[in-house]
């Protein structure tokens, strides 16, 4: 700013104010006042609560959101697993048995931004929840907006063993 007039109302956001004179006009100056407020908040949209899933009958496996049940319904999977997962996905998997998991693949993107919950505890990378049991009997996924991977598949039986290879 230079002239008559200045800057009313205007914000330091880094909390400085720099001044630069040359050696030809000399005149009066100027005067800063200013006032330290406390940073705003950041905005946080009003919570909803999360989606009610219908029942799941006794002894089934169900399933909210775009993964899929598979291997007669003792596995599941992140969407488009072997391929890659896609953006914004969300699902619940519910109605687990007490049994501990296994982790046949995963390969997620890091936390915070894709992951797989049991237990409140969020799973991502290359680390699944291999022999965890979902107390609650649910699986929660989440992928955000940017990166996405080949997801995972977990289980909650015994799997039969892999034919070897040739």
């Amino acid at each position: 700013y230079c002239g008559g007039s200045g800057p009313d109302g205007v914000e330091a956001l880094d909390g400085t104010l720099q001044w630069h004179s040359d050696d030809v006009i000399v005149d009066p100056g100027w005067k800063v006042c200013w006032a330290a407020q406390p940073p705003s908040p950041p905005f946080l949209p009003p919570s909803l609560p999360p989606p009610s899933l219908p029942p799941c009958p006794p002894g089934d496996v169900c399933i909210g959101g775009p993964c899929l049940i598979t291997d007669g319904g003792s596995c599941a999977t992140s969407p488009n697993h072997p391929n890659d997962y896609g953006n914004n996905e969300d699902c619940t998997i519910y109605g687990l048995p007490p049994v501990g998991l296994e982790v046949l693949a995963f390969d997620v993107y890091d936390c915070p931004y894709d992951y797989l919950t049991v237990n409140g505890v969020k799973y991502c990378g290359d680390s699944g929840p291999a022999g965890v049991e979902a107390l609650d009997g649910t699986l929660q996924w989440h992928s955000d907006d940017v990166i996405v991977d080949p997801g995972w598949k977990v289980c909650w039986a015994a799997q039969p063993p892999s034919p070897p290879f040739l």
